[in-house]
């Protein structure tokens, strides 16, 4: 639904190669020149006002939605850098038991090869909520 009654308007080349609309809501075709349409819009879009009840809402909403953002983001790296840890420690444990010879190699092998995956994966997500924290900052979402 738009809020606005705009024809589909396309753009024409002048004969000096501007760019040419015709007028909104004209039948005929008078052309307008692009530059002297950004000038009118750019008058209109000056008019517009905000109320500053909204504008102070809008922050509020902002602050709010950036508080729950910075505790889901956080939370979320807390528990992937638990997890992490987690696994370090295994591997750290089962070296030793390698050298104490509870474990063989081929098993020690296998689960640190398992484990280290697992971290790998674990990174990737921490770096997909880093950029997503850092995305947040440059688009607001």
């Amino acid at each position: 639904m738009s809020f606005f009654n705009i024809p589909n308007i396309l753009p024409v080349t002048g004969p000096d190669q501007s760019v040419l609309y015709p007028p909104v809501g004209s039948f005929n075709f008078t052309l307008i020149r692009e530059e002297r349409l950004i000038e009118k819009f750019g008058e209109i879009v000056k008019r517009v006002t905000i109320d500053e009840k909204i504008v102070n809402w809008t922050k509020e909403a902002l602050r709010l939605s950036h508080k729950d953002k910075r505790e889901y983001h956080d939370h979320q790296i807390k528990v992937l850098q638990t997890e992490y840890n987690k696994l370090q420690k295994r591997i750290d444990k089962i070296y030793i038991d390698k050298l104490d010879e509870i474990v063989t190699d081929a098993f020690y092998q296998k689960m640190t090869n398992q484990w280290k995956q697992e971290q790998e994966k674990l990174l990737e997500q921490l770096k997909k909520h880093h950029k997503a924290n850092t995305n947040y900052f440059e688009t607001g979402n």
